[in-house]
């Protein structure tokens, strides 16, 4: 009797403690699995499954700070103006002769525009942070804008104008030392063009709307009032 009471005893606690590691293992399976403090932060389940967010748009993340930095630089102050409606190089050559008054002839192997600087057109390039501050200049003086183009990835922006700059080797030497270029007869200046190709490089700041385009020269003056040049050689005072 007392070997049998004995016995159930024993069994009973064989049981108990059996029943108690089956918990405590199964605890342990269903414990959430966690990271490291060094390891990224990660959605853990009730089962154990480690289920991490999705990664980041790198290439978004890099577009957002390359304009923040543009903007911070002053690059995109200037609205961009919408592409006007046309679909092809003919028909876009065709509104720069008949409605800009410029000379434009398309080059379809290079999918690109092309104009002749001549007597009536120029173009005077510089670097976009200084642009910047000569159209403010020429804003603040009351003047009218004409076109204006930006090249993108050497953060340039080109006035076109009216080429009345005397051609003194002495003007583009002093403009050559402030990164300022001014085109001569018979070079091509590059158009935006209505392809994917083009558009990438180069757009409209101010699209011309007329056949209007400001004096060299007052780019020039505006460029002086910047404190870029030291005086002003391409000004002939009145007689």
């Amino acid at each position: 009797m007392g070997e049998s009471a004995c016995s159930q005893q024993e069994l009973s606690s064989a049981v108990a403690s059996a029943a108690e590691s089956s918990a405590v293992t199964s605890a342990s399976v269903r414990k959430p699995i966690r990271m490291p403090a060094s390891a990224p932060e990660a959605l853990v389940v009730p089962s154990g499954v480690v289920s991490f967010p999705p990664r980041p748009d790198l290439r978004a993340r890099s577009c957002r700070a390359r304009q923040a930095r543009r903007i911070e630089s002053g690059l995109d102050i200037t609205t961009l103006v919408p592409k006007i409606p046309v679909d092809d190089l003919e028909s876009r050559c065709a509104y720069y002769r008949e409605t800009c008054g410029l000379r434009a002839f398309p080059q379809p192997q290079l999918q690109g525009i092309m104009a002749v600087a001549s007597s009536s057109l120029g173009a005077i390039a510089m670097p976009g942070e200084l642009a910047v501050r000569v159209k403010a200049q020429m804003v603040e003086r009351g003047l009218r804008i004409g076109p204006i183009l930006s090249h993108r990835h050497a953060f340039r922006w080109t006035f076109l104008v009216n080429p009345d700059i005397p051609d003194d080797p002495v003007i583009y030497a002093q403009l050559f030392r402030a990164q300022i270029s001014v085109t001569r007869t018979g070079t091509q200046i590059a158009l935006p063009a209505p392809t994917r190709r083009h558009d990438g490089f180069r757009r409209w700041l101010r699209m011309p709307m007329d056949a209007y385009r400001p004096c060299g020269t007052e780019v020039l003056d505006a460029v002086a009032d910047c404190g870029v040049v030291a005086d002003r050689p391409w000004f002939k005072p009145a007689t």
